[in-house]
């Protein structure tokens, strides 16, 4: 009966304690994310003429290469979205963007990031259309663009990686899996998976 009871009250003593060090844990966690979002609350505006701004090279895109109505509907885009200020805000919280860039340009940047985010969902989708009319080189241009300015969407990596082993650039489909296995691509490890089994 006594051993029963020792090992029991032992027990009850590891579970208290582990709760106990689970729960200061959270609250730092909690503490900390309050602290910043003070700190974010109170960050002053700060001058966004240095901020690294995306751009959108479309004089060296295939503009007007396909008169096919979907692609030239995607170029009028483009160029609408070339004509704007473009940020990359992937993996930055709401917090992170105004202390990054003060509190009262928040919406000003995203919008910014927002307009980054249309375009690197159109680049994929300006690429595959690309492809489809058999303009390979041309949609190739395209991808490797997206990748250069830390597009997030997977499929722009392996379309790229398609393309690369179609027309047997192995040392450039190495260094894409390369620039993906040392990314934060959401999908990173299922895209490297197809990159290399493409």
């Amino acid at each position: 009966m006594f051993p029963f009871l020792t090992v029991f009250i032992i027990f009850l003593l590891v579970v208290y304690a582990i709760r106990a060090r689970n729960t200061h844990k959270r609250e730092r966690i909690v503490a900390a994310f309050w602290e910043r979002e003070e700190e974010a609350m109170h960050t002053p505006a700060k001058d966004l003429s240095q901020a690294p701004y995306v751009k959108v090279p479309v004089d060296n895109f295939p503009i007007g290469v396909c008169d096919e109505d979907d692609l030239m509907l995607m170029e009028e885009e483009l160029l609408e979205l070339s004509g704007k200020p473009l940020l990359n805000l992937n993996g930055m919280t709401n917090t992170d963007i105004r202390i990054e860039y003060g509190t009262s340009n928040f919406d000003t940047i995203t919008a910014m990031g927002e307009d980054f985010d249309r375009l690197i969902m159109l680049l994929c989708d300006y690429a595959k259309g690309l492809l489809e009319n058999d303009f390979m080189q041309e949609a190739v241009t395209v991808l490797e663009y997206g990748v250069s300015i830390g597009s997030d969407v997977s499929e722009n990596y392996t379309l790229l990686g398609e393309c690369y082993r179609s027309q047997e650039m192995y040392d450039k489909l190495a260094r894409l899996t390369d620039t993906v296995e040392h990314s934060s691509l959401p999908l990173k490890e299922s895209v490297i998976r197809e990159l290399k089994e493409s």
